[in-house]
């Protein structure tokens, strides 16, 4: 049905479109400009369409409704409705025929999503889709995800129905270096013992939900779901979100957080870092001598035409 060219994720925070100078430069630097590369090499690789996942913010469903996963079948999408956010509201183009594929491909895999054939497309999906699209006409397949009521997506749900998705056929753990070069044999040790481990010694197989259970993250979790309902009240009580931010009160939390905050430590930068740099080794294979084609066989010199070589990475290497 469609050939995946890339993907990628990122933040959908609403400040990112409704204030984006609020954020340090080199924060806004590194965000915005990692946004670009991205819809350029977009643009390089002609997408046609774009899946888009993301939570539901109540936009489309409450409690009363409010299924596991959708997927958004419509002729369009209109969005967003949050005007505070600066993104205009348009009817975002949908892709019917790649969205019911989907909605096929994911039956057939044993899950049972929701459709819809009219979806509201909110911040949660605008302010990616917005640095991607700025015209807003590249055709959007949203698919919603629960992500406030429990029982939520486990991890293997939510990983195994990523695969259905892309139509995986398998899921291979790559090496550390597959950025710069083919992997050594250390590398290849290290990637299998890695799956290895967790299936051998964490046991993440033998258990519906490994990412669950954990004490200390739900205590920390409650503490600091309880802390952020604080705040909002806080806000709330000072006259709402504009009116906190012009009288400086949010910019002083921020200033008073920031100036709480101890030093970060970054393993292997200011927290044990190595005490001599070694640079990462990759395989470099020698160059093999084949034997030369066969005169009996079709090839550039007979008569059939000659097949022109195409290599699917130039056009990404080209946008860099």
């Amino acid at each position: 049905m469609a050939d995946i060219v890339m993907a990628y994720g990122a933040s959908h925070a609403p400040m990112m479109t409704a204030d984006p100078e609020s954020a340090p430069d080199a924060q806004a630097e590194n965000f915005f400009g990692a946004l670009e590369t991205v819809r350029e090499k977009a643009a390089a690789a002609g997408v046609q369409a774009v899946v888009m996942m993301s939570g539901e913010h109540f936009s489309n469903f409450f409690y009363d409704n409010l299924p596991q996963i959708v997927i958004g079948l419509g002729e369009g999408h209109v969005g967003p409705r949050e005007k505070w956010l600066k993104v205009p509201e348009v009817l975002v183009p949908g892709e019917p025929g790649l969205a019911s594929h989907l909605l096929a491909e994911t039956i057939a895999a044993g899950f049972q999503p929701a459709l819809s054939h009219k979806m509201v497309a909110d911040h949660g999906f605008m302010t990616v889709y917005y640095k991607l699209d700025p015209q807003m006409r590249l055709p959007m397949v949203p698919i919603v995800m629960n992500c406030t009521q429990p029982p939520l997506m486990t991890l293997r749900h939510a990983y195994d129905f990523g695969a259905a998705v892309g139509g995986a056929d398998a899921i291979v753990l790559g090496a550390f270096t597959d950025a710069i070069g083919l992997p050594t044999a250390f590398a290849r040790r290290q990637s299998r013992n890695s799956q290895l481990v967790l299936m051998e010694e964490a046991h993440v197989g033998r258990v519906a939900d490994p990412a669950a259970g954990s004490g200390y993250v739900e205590a920390m979790t409650e503490q600091l779901a309880r802390a952020a309902w604080a705040k909002l009240q806080e806000i709330e009580a000072a006259g709402g979100l504009a009116t906190a931010l012009a009288s400086g009160l949010i910019a002083r939390d921020v200033e008073a957080a920031r100036a709480a905050r101890p030093e970060p430590k970054l393993v292997g930068v200011n927290a044990f870092p190595p005490a001599k740099e070694h640079p990462v080794e990759i395989e470099t294979p020698q160059p093999q001598s084949v034997a030369a084609p066969s005169p009996t066989l079709p090839g550039p010199d007979s008569a059939c035409p000659a097949l022109a070589a195409i290599r699917l990475a130039e056009a990404y290497e080209a946008a860099q």
